[in-house]
Parts: structure tokens; C-alpha cells; sequence
């Protein structure tokens, strides 16, 4: 039996609805409104991941295991943010988060750092300013991740593409984008996901973490080197896995199984 059980510890609202913080012994969640966990944070260490989907889009580091520039947008409870700044502390970091609340939270909550020399997080609409970047720079990143759900599911600008072909021209040429989806039914996943691959040139994976109502990690390339160098990403498994605890054999292996077809086409390319 569960010794603790699950308590509210803050509770608000902004422009954008409720926000629930809980907290259950040494974990504490963040929600927006309903039962659908936002951000799960270990209080005595930080950058462990606790939730699955957060775990399978670090596997993009089995594809380019020492970024030297990251985007992230959305920021939640802050626990792939501390992730990486463990994981790759060279890295300069850069998040988008739309709430203020949510930046504000995870400060006094979530041991986000407010003042850190390669840590810039930004109170922005993440599409508006990457539309912008994107007329001024391009191969600007090694990594981009896209974790941007509001209490409804994966926002909006996941079906945008504008929004994604300025990713794009922002993603270096040996880069990885990440995105974070739902395969429930009301999200539209398979015509989604079809239309990312059309985006992508068919240069995608995915990572299906359930059969359905669970979360898809789609990684996207810009161009099929990646793909076709699939076997490379073996010598980074082990390593990996021992460093962080992180079952990266599994989660390579279920890319390997469930993008069969695609891996076999791009061997013939």
C-alpha cells in the first residue's frame, strides 16, 4: 500500500485556466486543470524523469548525444529543462513558455534555477517568436523539443506548419526535432503524423510508448543520414543507460521494430 497519498500544494489560475501543483512523498506534479500529469519532478534530485514520454524524447540523444545548442517549447514543472542541463552541461539552453505563471511555478516549486549562466528561459508565444528567429537565423540547433500541451492535449501549433518548417530552418543540418503527441483518437494522430512525415520528407520516426491514449515521440531529421546510420546509435545505448538509468536498449529497440518499413527503405535510398 502507498504510504503517501497525493495532496494539493498550490492552486491558481491565469489567462489560461487552473494550474494544480501536488505533491505525493518525494514527487511533485504539475497539472493544468484536469488528471493529465503535465511535469513530474524527484524533489531530492531533479533531473531524474519520472514519466515515460519525458524519457523517450531524451532518447534523442542517442541520434546526437552532445548538443551544443537546445530548444525547448513548453516548459511544465521544469524536469526535461534540469534533464539536460545535468545531461549535456556544455549546452546553452533556450525554452519558450507562454505562461508566466508556469515560469513563475516552477522557480518556487520545481527547483527550476532563476538565474543561471547557460539557462534562458523566455515569457513568449513560442510559434510567434520562432517564426521571427527563423526569418533572422538558420542551423541555429542541434536539438529542438516541442512538449507543448495545454489541459485539452497537444497544442495547436503542432498541426502548424509554418510553425514547424521555421523549426526546421532553425535545426542544423545533423539535427534532431522532438515532438511530444498523443494517439487518442480526438487529437487526429495518424493524419498528423502523416503530414509531419510530408513536412520531414518522410525523415521521421516514432516512438509509440502505448497502442493508443498514450504517448507518440516523433523525431524528425532534415535530411535521412540519420536514419540510414540507425545501427551507429548503438555504441551510445550502454553508455547512456548506465549514466542517467534510463532504459535506452528498449527504446531503441521499439524504434527499430515499429519504423521496420521505414528503416528498410532508407537502407535502399
Amino acid at each position: 500500500m502507498n504510504a503517501f497519498k497525493e495532496t494539493i500544494i498550490h492552486k491558481s489560475n491565469d489567462d489560461y485556466g487552473e494550474v494544480l501543483i501536488k505533491e505525493e512523498g518525494m514527487i511533485r506534479t504539475l497539472y493544468f486543470g484536469n488528471d493529465n500529469k503535465q511535469s513530474c519532478v524527484f524533489m531530492p534530485d531533479p533531473s531524474v524523469l519520472i514519466l515515460q514520454y519525458a524519457q523517450a524524447m531524451t532518447a534523442s540523444l542517442l541520434f546526437n548525444p552532445e548538443p551544443k545548442r537546445i530548444l525547448m517549447v513548453g516548459l511544465g514543472g521544469g524536469s526535461l529543462v534540469q534533464f539536460f542541463m545535468k545531461a549535456c552541461p556544455n549546452a546553452r539552453i533556450d525554452v519558450l513558455e507562454l505562461r508566466e505563471s508556469v515560469i513563475r511555478l516552477s522557480h518556487e516549486y520545481f527547483q527550476v534555477p532563476a538565474t543561471q549562466k547557460k539557462l534562458n528561459i523566455i515569457e513568449t508565444d513560442a510559434k510567434e517568436y520562432i517564426l521571427s528567429q527563423a526569418i533572422k537565423k538558420s542551423q541555429e540547433y542541434d536539438l529542438i523539443l516541442i512538449d507543448a500541451f495545454d489541459a485539452w492535449g497537444p497544442a495547436q501549433l503542432n498541426n502548424e506548419d509554418n510553425f514547424i518548417l521555421s523549426c526546421q530552418t532553425l535545426l542544423k543540418l545533423d539535427g534532431v526535432i522532438c515532438f511530444n503527441l498523443w494517439n487518442r483518437k480526438q487529437d487526429a494522430f495518424q493524419h498528423m503524423s502523416s503530414h509531419l512525415s510530408q513536412l520531414f520528407s518522410e525523415n521521421i520516426l516514432e516512438l509509440r510508448l502505448g497502442k493508443q491514449d498514450s504517448n507518440v515521440i516523433v523525431f524528425g531529421f532534415s535530411n535521412s543520414e540519420k536514419i540510414r546510420s540507425i545501427d551507429r546509435c548503438q555504441r551510445h545505448v550502454f553508455p547512456l543507460k548506465e549514466q542517467f538509468g534510463i532504459d535506452y536498449v528498449r527504446f531503441l529497440n521499439m524504434l527499430e521494430v515499429q519504423n521496420y518499413s521505414t528503416l528498410k527503405r532508407r537502407a535502399f535510398s
